[in-house]
């Protein structure tokens, strides 16, 4: 077998085992797009530390803030009738200054965490406000703007605020399927990754690309926990605001962790950029040394250019 043939059979297997671990990275990447898709998912909606840690912004939106002062109104109505000599001006002053006491806060956070259960554990249970706490809210809105009506709600009264549950989805195989695709996802990015860029030709133009889907990763998770959440969702309607003032309460350490990825992603590339400027440097001077070598060419000699003497 002559030497040609040999030379192309080396080529054609050099091309088949750049494609393939050309196909694995791509698979790879695609693999990071939706574990990180999931990951998000994970670390803000099935997270129900965070969601807890949500109800404060979440009652500071308007949608969940009137229909919380509209259901502590009620009951006040209903567990001191005394109370309907208010008008609803102040009735709503009351209402409203209980829920922002950091009490009841605190207990529409637990209820947060009931109707997340019930989304995506399959709890059925009434969704009620811890009495205690609301009924310490309420008694000290009830002293600060109406004092009148202080002795109108007996000490063993127990106020009970409750959250309609009825109509949320049951999405516990949601839930499971985010939890599965975020350890696949991210598994197969990294496995693949690693054999892609060890099978590579070139490793650091495969460097290269994953550091750009790096950046493209981070800057998509920026605007859209971000970006979108601050300047946009709230154009939408009330409900897509309350869904903004969420986002905007649990994902900010994501946020920051894309911004760091993106600018990883963005100093790799220069890093690979300047790696490949130097090597064609490098590649481009030992070629001339060959020709130089095996031939009698010679770089021509660089000629100083005489410097004119300024005319008097």
């Amino acid at each position: 077998m002559s030497r040609s043939s040999f030379e192309a059979e080396d080529a054609d297997e050099a091309n088949v085992l750049r494609r393939l671990s050309s196909l694995v990275l791509s698979v790879g990447l695609v693999a990071a797009c939706i574990g990180d898709a999931a990951l998000a998912l994970r670390l803000t909606v099935l997270n129900s530390g965070r969601v807890r840690s949500s109800a404060g912004a979440v009652l500071s939106a308007g949608p969940a803030r009137r229909a919380m002062v509209r259901r502590v109104a009620a009951e006040i109505t209903r567990r001191a009738p005394a109370a309907s000599v208010l008008s609803p001006k102040q009735l709503d002053q009351v209402a409203s200054a209980a829920v922002r006491d950091p009490r009841f806060v605190a207990a529409f956070g637990d209820a947060l965490v009931a109707v997340h259960k019930h989304a995506f554990n399959g709890a059925r249970d009434p969704v009620v406000l811890t009495p205690e706490p609301v009924t310490a809210a309420v008694r000290d809105a009830m002293a600060a703007s109406a004092p009148e009506l202080g002795p109108a709600l007996p000490p063993s009264s127990e106020l009970t605020v409750d959250i309609d549950a009825s109509s949320v989805p049951d999405l516990e195989a949601v839930g499971r399927g985010i939890n599965a695709a975020t350890g696949v996802g991210l598994g197969l990015f990294f496995a693949s990754t690693v054999i892609g860029i060890a099978g590579a030709i070139r490793r650091r133009r495969a460097v290269a690309r994953v550091a750009r889907w790096a950046v493209g990763i981070g800057i998509s998770n920026v605007v859209a926990l971000w970006f979108v959440p601050r300047f946009m969702l709230a154009a939408f309607g009330p409900w897509p605001d309350v869904a903004a003032a969420f986002l905007r309460a649990t994902a900010m350490p994501l946020v920051l962790a894309s911004a760091l990825m993106a600018a990883a992603g963005g100093a790799t590339l220069s890093l690979v950029h300047r790696l490949d400027v130097s090597a064609g440097r490098r590649a481009r001077t030992a070629a001339m040394a060959d020709l130089a070598r095996r031939t009698s060419w010679r770089p021509p000699a660089l000629e100083r250019t005489p410097r004119r003497r300024p005319s008097p």
